[in-house]
């Protein structure tokens, strides 16, 4: 097996940010809660608006803004657009004290997680009425539940998270317990395709599960291979999305027709074939395993070794059993527009 240690530059990048998200007592006392907090968003590329305030202050082309020096009451801050910025768990503890805050975009945050959305929670409980979390990839179904809090919460938009496993459950949980909320950009088609292929998977006649609900697929050798339940399938990457390290081990391949092996890894979402290059990076890491199969495809073939067509890459593999279901859901919904007219409301 080998390794891919995390650079110097890595673990200075993780120090930089953490001081530049830091809290600084000394900027909330000359300031007040809101306008210190305005100055720590906007000057990390953020735009803000005020209460009773139709503007939104951000930077300008140049890098400057214009927001007071010098505490004035009566300034709440009423909506926050992170969209697309680094902003990350340490730097909430600056919003800690807003009490107005209604909107709050974190559209593409590449920091956003689980983490934050429990803090998030904590923290607006009784004002945020609008949060925009598209596209937010590290946020698992988890920790989309920690939003449960938010009692006043009306609008939930969660565009580009279809494959978050089991967020469309999660998402209906937090319609139920959280009064009047809307959410909007789940495709549940999608979702009910995807727990389709769970129940086919389950009800084939190669699956055995464990006690701990684990399935695995039996081969005719009568060895097993996971391919679903509770193992923990978030990849471990760094923060330009690459694995932090890749193994070289590569289990045998599962004695069955290769029509069938096609099947198997389809109804699981690519994890049978996954697992045999050697789990990189976490068993969700289906790009880095095409990536892995393709050199290794090359790599034999120069060397004139056969390479077993369950290994490999996807353009060259048999083709799909079945055309892939495609979603109907492209246009935009009732509620979606409904959200986007709210919205343009508070900018």
């Amino acid at each position: 097996m080998t390794s891919n240690y995390v650079s110097a530059a890595f673990i200075k990048d993780i120090v930089y940010f953490s001081l530049f998200f830091r809290f600084i007592p000394e900027r909330l006392l000359f300031l007040g809660p809101d306008l210190a907090a305005a100055h720590f968003l906007v000057h990390r590329g953020a735009a803000v608006k005020f209460v009773a305030d139709n503007a939104w202050i951000k930077k300008d082309h140049k890098g400057n803004y214009a927001l007071p020096g010098q505490k004035i009451p009566g300034l709440y801050i009423e909506a926050i657009d992170a969209s697309d910025t680094e902003l990350m768990f340490e730097g909430l503890e600056n919003l800690a004290s807003l009490r107005h805050l209604r909107l709050l975009r974190l559209a593409g945050c590449c920091y956003a997680d689980d983490w934050m959305m429990s803090r998030i929670g904590a923290l607006f409980p009784e004002s945020l009425e609008m949060l925009d979390l598209s596209d937010c990839t590290r946020i698992t179904a988890k920790g989309l539940a920690g939003l449960r809090t938010l009692k006043k919460l009306r609008y939930l938009r969660l565009e580009g998270m279809d494959h978050v496993k089991d967020i469309a459950k999660t998402a209906l949980l937090l319609e139920e317990s959280i009064p009047n909320l809307r959410i909007f950009g789940i495709s549940y088609e999608n979702a009910m395709q995807s727990l389709q292929k769970e129940i086919e998977l389950l009800a084939n006649d190669r699956v055995i599960t464990d006690a701990k609900g684990n399935a695995y697929v039996e081969d005719d050798d009568g060895r097993l291979f996971y391919v679903a339940g509770r193992v923990n399938e978030r990849p471990a990457v760094t923060d330009d999305d690459k694995p932090l390290m890749t193994s070289t081990i590569r289990r045998e391949l599962p004695e069955m027709e290769i029509a069938e092996f096609e099947r198997l890894d389809e109804l699981s979402g690519g994890k049978l074939r996954h697992l045999l290059v050697g789990s990189p990076s976490g068993y969700s890491w289906t790009q880095e395993v095409e990536t892995i199969l393709s050199f290794e495809e090359k790599w034999k073939k120069k060397r004139g070794i056969p390479v077993d067509q369950k290994l490999l890459p996807k353009s060259k593999r048999m083709p799909q059993l079945k055309d892939p279901v495609v979603s109907t859901n492209n246009s935009l919904s009732d509620k979606q527009e409904e959200y986007i007219l709210i919205e343009d409301k508070m900018r």
